[in-house]
C-alpha cells in the first residue's frame, strides 16, 4: 500500500507539472497541448485506479481478519484435496511420458514437483493463520490466509493442467485415428493401392527386458501400430 501511494504521489506529481506548464506557456502547438493534457488524464486516472485497488485489497482483508477461523477451516479441506490429487496427477504424468514424444509433454513435466512445493507452502501459511487467530491477531491471519489461498489456486492450476493435457491429446488421438481412413482413401483415389509403409516415427526409451511395461507397451503401440492404423 505504501509503494502505491509513493507512486500516486509521484504521478500527480508530474501531473500538476504538465499542469503548470500549459498555465504559464500556453503551447503554440495544438498537438503538443493536447498530447500533455492526455498525459495529465492518463496519470490522474493510473494514481485513482492504483489506490482503489489497494482500498479493495484493505477491505478482502478485513473480511478475512472477520471470518479467519472460517476461512482457515475451508483452506484445509482444499489443501487435502488437492494433497490427495495430486499422486493421480503424477501417475496420469506418468503415462503420458511413457506414451508421447518428450516435446508433447514438456510443458507439465515439472507440475507435480511444483504443486507438491505450493502445497507445502500453502500448509506453512495455513499453521502460521491459526497461530495468529490464537493469539488473536486476525490481522496478521489475514495475511496468512491470503498467502495460502494465492498458493493453494496456483496449486490447483499446475494439477488441472496434467489433466488437461492428457485429455487434449487423447482427443488429438481420436480425431488422428478418425482421420486416417480417409487419407488412405485420398491416397488410394490420387495414386492407386498403397504398396509400402514407411516407419517414419517412432520412439526409444531403451532398458531391455527390464523397461516397465507401460514403456514397452508406448514403444509397440507407436514404433508398430501406428502404422497398422
Amino acid at each position: 500500500f505504501a509503494a502505491a501511494v509513493e507512486r500516486a504521489k509521484a504521478d500527480l506529481a508530474r501531473a500538476f507539472q504538465l499542469r503548470r506548464a500549459i498555465d504559464d506557456s500556453t503551447p503554440d502547438d495544438e498537438t503538443a497541448r493536447r498530447e500533455m493534457l492526455t498525459e495529465i488524464i492518463s496519470l490522474t486516472q493510473g494514481a485513482s485506479d492504483r489506490l482503489d485497488a489497494e482500498v479493495d485489497r484493505f477491505d478482502e482483508l478485513r473480511a478475512m481478519e472477520q471470518n479467519a477461523p472460517e476461512l482457515l477451516a475451508g483452506l484445509a479441506t482444499r489443501l487435502s484435496a488437492l494433497e490427495g490429487r495430486l499422486p493421480g496427477a503424477e501417475a496420469t504424468l506418468g503415462g503420458l511420458t511413457a506414451t508421447y514424444a518428450p516435446a508433447a509433454v514438456a510443458t507439465v513435466l515439472d507440475n507435480p514437483r511444483q504443486a507438491g512445493e505450493r502445497l507445502a507452502f500453502a500448509r506453512g501459511e495455513m499453521t502460521e493463520g491459526n497461530v495468529e487467530v490464537a493469539a488473536g491477531n486476525r490481522g496478521k491471519a489475514a495475511v496468512a490466509i491470503r498467502g495460502a489461498e494465492e498458493a493453494l489456486g496456483q496449486a490447483g492450476q499446475l494439477v488441472d493442467a496434467i489433466d488437461r493435457l492428457g485429455a487434449d491429446l487423447a482427443d488429438a488421438d481420436d480425431k488422428i485415428r478418425a482421420a486416417i481412413p480417409g487419407v488412405v482413401e485420398d491416397i488410394t483415389a490420387e495414386y492407386g493401392p498403397i504398396d509400402l509403409w514407411f516407419a517414419n516415427a517412432g520412439i526409444a526409451h531403451g532398458g531391455g527386458v527390464d523397461a516397465p511395461d507401460e514403456t514397452w507397451a508406448a514403444q509397440w503401440r507407436i514404433n508398430v501400430m501406428s502404422h497398422v492404423y
